[in-house]
């Protein structure tokens, strides 16, 4: 068995069970359907050089395609350490497009905007930034919880201009876009999630 890459480098095959590349085959035999389906539909004279140029311009957008999708893959990764999913506190919104809503805050950064990206959403509220606002960070070591302000906007707690991260506590107002959240912290002062042994 001997596996190799077609001529157009897009593919791997074996060269001692097939002769020429199958996928490359295959695709040329759909490409020879299509024009032959468009033909039916419209008459359109098709010259072999045109069809060749067709054929080529397709492979080399997928070997594109291939290249950009291999190269900077993002892999997931997933915790080994356990409670990071568990809730640590909310943010309840107390005025705003958003009012009653409560958002649930975990372990770690939450990123707070309108982009379906983000941690906590706020999809109502058309002048909170879409792409991270501000962030709540909490600290289990510490067992304290952060804002982090965002990049160009203005977020205010306690109507005091958040200018650089601060600690949050229970009760804490924050003022974003047009809204105000009220901040509830679940792990506290004597109050966290115990670890598993």
């Amino acid at each position: 068995m001997g596996i190799i890459r077609c001529e157009k480098g897009l593919h791997f095959y074996d060269n001692v069970k097939y002769d020429k590349c199958p996928y490359c085959e295959q695709r040329k035999q759909q490409i020879q359907k299509n024009t032959n389906i468009m033909q039916e539909q419209k008459t359109v004279a098709v010259q072999a050089e045109k069809l060749s140029e067709l054929e080529e311009y397709i492979c080399r957008q997928e070997k594109e395609k291939i290249e950009a999708n291999d190269y900077g893959r993002t892999i997931g990764y997933y915790s080994p350490v356990r409670g990071n999913d568990y809730v640590t506190g909310w943010l309840v919104c107390v005025k705003g497009p958003e009012k009653g809503r409560d958002y649930r805050l975990h372990h770690g950064f939450d990123r707070l905007g309108r982009s379906m990206d983000m941690d906590v959403i706020f999809s109502e509220d058309r002048s909170i930034s879409r792409d991270t606002h501000c962030s709540v960070v909490y600290d289990g070591k510490s067992n304290h919880f952060y804002i982090v302000p965002g990049k160009g906007t203005l977020t205010y707690v306690n109507q005091e201009l958040l200018e650089k991260q601060r600690v949050l506590r229970s009760g804490d107002r924050l003022y974003i876009g047009d809204s105000i959240f009220e901040f509830i912290a679940y792990c506290r002062e004597g109050h966290t999630w115990e670890e598993e042994e």
